[in-house]
């Protein structure tokens, strides 16, 4: 619980130095990307540090071209 609460402040932190200047500046879609690229960590953060079993980009890779590699190989051979 203490390290999702030290992700959450951290993160707060972040967003307070890096989106004043952008809101100030009125960076409209810098600001969408620094905020959508922010979610996206804090949750993998949130969800490393409860150590919640996460899938990895290979292995979902690995689960699409494997039926088209096997169809590959089998045509080829």
């Amino acid at each position: 619980m203490w390290k999702v609460i030290g992700i959450i402040a951290i993160t707060l932190l972040f967003v307070y130095l890096e989106a004043l200047p952008l809101l100030k500046q009125k960076k409209v879609k810098d600001l969408i990307v620094f905020y959508s690229l922010q979610v996206l960590a804090t949750t993998l953060a949130i969800l490393i540090a409860l150590e919640v079993n996460i899938a990895s980009p290979l292995e979902i890779l690995e689960k699409v071209y494997k039926p088209i590699s096997d169809a590959v190989f089998t045509f080829l051979s």
